[in-house]
C-alpha cells in the first residue's frame, strides 16, 4: 500500500483554517434619502458581492438587510 504524504494533509488543514465566514449587512439610513439610487439596497448588495468576488478566503454565509427596520432586527435576503 502506498504511503500518504503528511505534507499534503497539513496543507489541506491549513487551507481550511484560513477560510473566513462572513455576512453581508445592507441598510438604508434616513439621512441618505436624498441619494436613494446610489445607496439603494440593490446597489449596496452589488458592491458587496463585487468586493467578495476575488476573495477566495471569504465565504459569504448570509446577506442581511434592514430597509425600514431598526438596527436591532434583520430580514434575510435570498
Amino acid at each position: 500500500m502506498a504511503r500518504k504524504s503528511r505534507y499534503v494533509d497539513q496543507n489541506i488543514e491549513a487551507a481550511k483554517a484560513s477560510l473566513f465566514r462572513a455576512g453581508l449587512y445592507i441598510r438604508l439610513s434616513v439621512e441618505d434619502e436624498d441619494n436613494i439610487e446610489q445607496n439603494s439596497i440593490g446597489n449596496q448588495k452589488k458592491i458587496g458581492l463585487h468586493f467578495l468576488k476575488d476573495k477566495s478566503d471569504i465565504i459569504l454565509v448570509k446577506t442581511y438587510t434592514d430597509n425600514g427596520f431598526t438596527g436591532m432586527n434583520f430580514v434575510e435576503v435570498r
